[in-house]
């Protein structure tokens, strides 16, 4: 026996989601330079040795400092580009489908990751008596075919999609070879 989650519940939970994949923390620059972060600051905040030349950032740090800092930073990288897909969810299936993604597999979820997607969210909605599935997610890598391609391999990721794939109905116009239609970002803003 299968027991649905109440609209209301499901609704919130997808709110959640949203808020939790779209949250970024505040820049690391807007906080006040440290003496024990940067040795040339005093503790009035002033550089006691700067070489003439030398530029520095607002922050104290000279430009390569910065660079290095940043590079090795635990702030997530921005993605190159975001993505948006649709599909029509069959209504039979609705439930196996929400079932599915309560339990993710974590291979499934590693590969994910590996093939540097982020933030990735699907959600739900009805219109006009149909269910659609909107999937968004940021992508950081440099080469997205070769990691669609990698992901397209993956064993659990195949065997995951022949479970998902048959809840789901192919929109007119997707491309052949793909189960999720894309479409194209029309507006965003930080």
């Amino acid at each position: 026996m299968t027991t649905a989650l109440p609209t209301r519940w499901l609704a919130a939970l997808l709110l959640i989601a949203f808020v939790t994949a779209t949250w970024t923390a505040s820049p690391a620059s807007a906080t006040k330079p440290d003496r024990k972060d940067n040795p040339t600051v005093s503790k009035s905040g002033k550089h006691d040795r700067v070489k003439r030349g030398t530029k520095r950032a607002p922050d104290g740090r000279s430009k390569g400092a910065k660079e290095a800092a940043r590079a090795t930073s635990c702030e997530p990288k921005q993605p190159k580009r975001r993505y948006g897909y649709v599909v029509e969810l069959r209504p039979e299936k609705k439930e196996l489908y929400l079932q599915l993604h309560e339990n993710t597999w974590k291979d499934v979820l590693a590969q994910i990751r590996e093939s540097n997607i982020r933030n990735y969210s699907i959600f739900m909605t009805e219109l006009g008596g149909k269910t659609y599935l909107f999937a968004k997610f940021d992508y950081i890598g440099t080469d997205f075919e070769a990691d669609m391609a990698k992901m397209a391999e993956d064993e659990a990721t195949q065997l995951w999609w022949e479970l998902t794939d048959p809840c789901q109905r192919r929109l007119p116009g997707t491309p052949k070879g793909q189960q999720w239609r894309e479409m194209p970002e029309v507006f965003f803003t930080r």
